[in-house]
């Protein structure tokens, strides 16, 4: 699987590393956020500093669509978009991306769009091996990887040709780290989708980002001492 090293800030100004995974007869990342399209559809988790979604829905010029489940958080993410991007047409939904029903019908509402980006994530599976417990990674993979493909699926029917769609991952498919056996198990079973979706579903591009340790709301279930010896024994 191709897979490009970029070095640069991450969306809270941290220095890091983003693997871009590239798909079967792509090459680049250019399709993901090209200027010439229009329609973007964001869907993850937002918390109260800006993550990846926010970070590309930032960018002017485009209509956008951020989707998650915390209707709250949602709105101060669109405010931030709004404040960054210097355009009020972005939109937000409120939909459960394991509640298939709910995905299927906040696409038959939305209609055409031109590139989907998703950084979905159930926020399980992390703990050392001798204590990890399995349920956890099992829901883990649900609330990811299963998530993930399952909005691709259903996005087909809006996705319009030529289109794009990105899958978001993370640094834990390659890194060893302590305690994070799961997650490295679950993004790296994300990753392996990549070329398999660019192949069947093209024209449309397929690619994935792996993001290095972004200080982003995603660690605030980490004590500070053990996010801080994270950080330094991986900056």
């Amino acid at each position: 699987m191709p897979k490009t090293e970029v070095r640069g800030r991450g969306p809270s100004g941290r220095k890091g590393v983003f693997d871009l995974i590239c798909g079967a007869r792509l090459g680049e990342m250019k399709g993901a956020v090209d200027d010439e399209w229009d329609v973007r559809c964001l869907w993850g988790r937002f918390g109260n500093r800006r993550g990846s979604g926010e970070a590309i829905g930032s960018r002017g010029g485009h209509r956008v669509v951020i989707v998650g489940r915390d209707e709250m958080k949602l709105e101060d993410a669109r405010t931030r978009i709004v404040r960054a991007a210097g355009s009020e047409d972005v939109q937000t939904s409120s939909v459960h991306a394991t509640d298939r029903n709910a995905v299927d019908r906040f696409f038959e509402k939305f209609g055409p769009f031109d590139h989907l980006v998703l950084s979905i994530t159930g926020g399980k599976g992390a703990g050392p091996f001798g204590t990890l417990k399995l349920g956890d990674v099992r829901k883990g993979f649900e609330g990811k990887f299963i998530a993930q493909l399952s909005v691709v699926q259903s996005a087909q029917s809006a996705l319009r040709p030529g289109g794009s769609i990105t899958l978001i991952s993370a640094v834990s498919s390659r890194a060893v780290i302590p305690g994070t056996l799961g997650l490295g198990a679950i993004n790296a079973a994300l990753e392996s989708t990549v070329p398999h979706l660019a192949l069947e579903l093209a024209p449309t591009r397929v690619n994935g980002v792996a993001p290095g340790l972004i200080d982003t709301p995603w660690w605030n279930n980490v004590s500070e001492e053990r996010r801080k010896a994270i950080f330094e024994q991986t900056a």
